[in-house]
């Protein structure tokens, strides 16, 4: 099940990045402009979600803590970079791929030094703080006045909502539950995880066509 499951992540992802390729420009663009960062943005985001999901695989094969810590940076620099991207649109001023890309890797390595069910907490803790960030952006103006807006907010604000509740019964019950077969399991995270990427793709292109 959960190898089914990290299997459609990985296609959503793929087909979301494959999508973004071909949305880049139309005849006589110029690639240009907040469509070309959008592009940009939600690419990189489309591509570290790819990484996330072959790292996940790897590690249920037996790839260990470096397939583990590699999930875990992608994961948060998916989510990183649509709030990113986000904030390009809305001409705010750019937090940067560079950035997002860095704090992957400090989560990278620092799942390395701690426990790993400890650093899928912090992972969770980030994908709650990254998703939150990208809702509120979402919602504000310019973009928030773009047909898809809406879609992307409600997806990240269920996604956060989704990583918030993983939290909840880490809290309660321990991490136990985060690897047992159950709501919040990997194979249940990894579902939610492709729809999210679906829906996030979907949005995306509906904004990039009014860009």
């Amino acid at each position: 099940m959960t190898v089914l499951a990290l299997a459609s992540t990985i296609t959503a992802a793929g087909v979301a990045l494959t999508i973004l390729f071909f949305a880049h420009g139309r005849t006589g663009d110029d690639r240009g402009g907040a469509r070309a960062e959008m592009v940009t943005y939600f690419g990189l985001a489309a591509l570290a979600a790819l990484l996330c999901g072959a790292m996940n695989f790897l590690e249920t094969a037996g790839g260990g803590t470096a397939a583990a810590a590699g999930g875990n940076a992608t994961n948060v620099m998916a989510v990183g970079m649509v709030w990113a991207g986000a904030r390009r649109l809305n001409r705010r001023r750019a937090v940067g791929a560079i950035g997002i890309v860095a704090g992957g890797i400090f989560l990278l390595g620092l799942t390395f030094l701690v426990p790993l069910e400890e650093a899928t907490v912090l992972k969770t803790v980030g994908l709650v703080a990254f998703a939150s960030l990208g809702a509120v952006e979402s919602a504000r103006r310019p973009l928030g006045d773009l047909r898809g807006s809406r879609l992307l907010v409600w997806t990240l604000g269920l996604y956060a909502g989704y990583n918030a509740a993983r939290i909840g019964v880490v809290v309660v019950s321990g991490t136990a539950p985060l690897v047992e077969p159950g709501v919040v399991s990997p194979a249940a995270t990894a579902i939610v995880s492709a729809v999210a990427i679906a829906l996030v793709s979907a949005s995306a292109v509906r904004i990039g066509r009014q860009l």
